[in-house]
Protein backbone atom coordinates (compact mmCIF):
# COMPACT_ATOMS: atom_id res chain seq x y z
CA UNK A 1 0.00 0.00 0.00
CA UNK A 2 1.49 3.47 -0.98
CA UNK A 3 1.24 6.33 1.31
CA UNK A 4 1.23 9.45 0.25
CA UNK A 5 2.90 12.25 1.30
CA UNK A 6 2.75 16.15 0.82
CA UNK A 7 6.72 17.11 -0.54
CA UNK A 8 8.63 20.06 -0.47
CA UNK A 9 11.73 20.54 -3.47
CA UNK A 10 12.53 24.04 -3.14
CA UNK A 11 9.57 26.04 -3.62
CA UNK A 12 6.96 23.96 -5.05
CA UNK A 13 4.67 21.34 -3.10
CA UNK A 14 3.81 17.72 -4.60
CA UNK A 15 1.45 14.99 -3.39
CA UNK A 16 4.04 12.22 -4.31
CA UNK A 17 4.78 8.65 -2.79
CA UNK A 18 8.11 6.79 -2.47
CA UNK A 19 8.81 4.41 -5.47
CA UNK A 20 11.55 2.84 -7.08
CA UNK A 21 12.81 3.78 -10.46
CA UNK A 22 15.82 5.58 -12.26
CA UNK A 23 16.16 8.86 -11.13
CA UNK A 24 19.60 11.16 -12.73
CA UNK A 25 20.24 7.89 -14.18
CA UNK A 26 20.81 6.15 -11.16
CA UNK A 27 18.26 3.70 -9.31
CA UNK A 28 16.81 4.59 -6.64
CA UNK A 29 14.12 5.32 -3.87
CA UNK A 30 12.73 8.53 -4.96
CA UNK A 31 9.37 10.53 -4.71
CA UNK A 32 7.31 9.83 -7.13
CA UNK A 33 3.96 12.18 -7.74
CA UNK A 34 0.73 10.75 -7.76
CA UNK A 35 -0.62 13.24 -10.64
CA UNK A 36 2.21 12.85 -13.27
CA UNK A 37 4.39 9.71 -11.93
CA UNK A 38 7.48 12.00 -12.65
CA UNK A 39 10.39 11.29 -10.02
CA UNK A 40 10.38 15.22 -7.54
CA UNK A 41 13.89 13.99 -6.12
CA UNK A 42 15.80 10.98 -4.22
CA UNK A 43 14.01 9.98 -0.59
CA UNK A 44 16.07 12.08 2.00
CA UNK A 45 16.83 15.02 -1.00
CA UNK A 46 13.23 16.97 -0.05
CA UNK A 47 13.29 20.05 1.52
CA UNK A 48 10.24 19.29 3.65
CA UNK A 49 8.06 16.32 4.17
CA UNK A 50 4.41 16.31 5.46
CA UNK A 51 1.81 13.92 5.79
CA UNK A 52 -1.84 14.35 4.22
CA UNK A 53 -4.82 13.86 6.62
CA UNK A 54 -6.22 10.95 4.31
CA UNK A 55 -3.08 8.96 5.01
CA UNK A 56 -4.83 8.44 8.62
CA UNK A 57 -5.13 4.45 10.14
CA UNK A 58 -6.15 4.52 13.81
CA UNK A 59 -2.71 2.58 14.42
CA UNK A 60 -0.67 5.02 12.05
CA UNK A 61 -1.61 7.67 13.31
CA UNK A 62 -0.62 6.76 17.13
CA UNK A 63 2.46 5.77 15.76
CA UNK A 64 3.74 8.26 13.95
CA UNK A 65 2.41 10.92 16.70
CA UNK A 66 1.71 13.22 14.18
CA UNK A 67 0.37 15.40 16.93
CA UNK A 68 0.64 15.70 20.72
CA UNK A 69 -2.97 15.82 21.07
CA UNK A 70 -5.16 13.20 18.55
CA UNK A 71 -8.96 13.61 18.11
CA UNK A 72 -10.28 9.97 17.48
CA UNK A 73 -13.97 8.67 16.92
CA UNK A 74 -14.42 5.37 18.30
CA UNK A 75 -16.96 2.92 18.86
CA UNK A 76 -18.86 2.11 22.13
CA UNK A 77 -16.10 -0.17 23.50
CA UNK A 78 -13.37 2.81 23.06
CA UNK A 79 -11.88 0.99 19.63
CA UNK A 80 -10.46 4.11 17.89
CA UNK A 81 -12.49 4.33 14.01
CA UNK A 82 -10.46 6.98 12.38
CA UNK A 83 -8.27 9.81 13.68
CA UNK A 84 -10.55 13.13 12.85
CA UNK A 85 -7.52 15.35 13.50
CA UNK A 86 -4.95 17.27 16.18
CA UNK A 87 -2.55 19.68 17.00
CA UNK A 88 0.68 19.96 19.07
CA UNK A 89 -0.92 22.89 21.50
CA UNK A 90 -3.18 21.99 24.39
CA UNK A 91 -5.82 24.75 23.77
CA UNK A 92 -6.40 24.45 19.70
CA UNK A 93 -6.85 20.74 20.16
CA UNK A 94 -9.19 21.67 23.08
CA UNK A 95 -10.90 24.15 20.39
CA UNK A 96 -11.23 21.66 17.74
CA UNK A 97 -12.25 19.02 19.80
CA UNK A 98 -15.11 21.26 21.22
CA UNK A 99 -16.60 21.82 17.87
CA UNK A 100 -16.44 18.31 16.61
CA UNK A 101 -18.60 17.58 19.24
CA UNK A 102 -20.84 20.38 18.28
CA UNK A 103 -20.94 19.38 14.64
CA UNK A 104 -20.87 15.89 15.24
CA UNK A 105 -24.38 13.61 14.74
CA UNK A 106 -26.25 12.21 17.88
CA UNK A 107 -24.48 9.27 19.06
CA UNK A 108 -20.96 9.43 17.51
CA UNK A 109 -18.07 9.12 20.12
CA UNK A 110 -15.48 10.95 20.20
CA UNK A 111 -12.41 11.21 21.82
CA UNK A 112 -8.73 13.21 22.34
CA UNK A 113 -5.83 11.72 23.71
CA UNK A 114 -2.25 12.63 24.77
CA UNK A 115 -0.61 9.92 23.35
CA UNK A 116 -2.10 6.87 25.62
CA UNK A 117 -4.28 9.42 28.17
CA UNK A 118 -7.35 10.12 27.05
CA UNK A 119 -7.69 13.79 28.00
CA UNK A 120 -11.29 14.27 26.55
CA UNK A 121 -14.75 12.22 25.73
CA UNK A 122 -17.93 13.53 24.53
CA UNK A 123 -20.80 12.50 22.49
CA UNK A 124 -22.17 14.02 19.18
CA UNK A 125 -25.01 16.41 19.79
CA UNK A 126 -26.79 18.28 17.48
CA UNK A 127 -27.01 22.36 18.21
CA UNK A 128 -30.72 24.27 18.22
CA UNK A 129 -30.50 27.58 16.64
Amino acid sequence: MRENKLIRKGQEWHICFKARGTIEGKRAIAWLRTCDEAFICKVGEADAIEPLPGNFTPAAAIARDVFHNIIYEVDAHDNILEAMGGANNAIAARAAFEALVKQSSPNRRLSMRHGAHETGAAVGKVETI
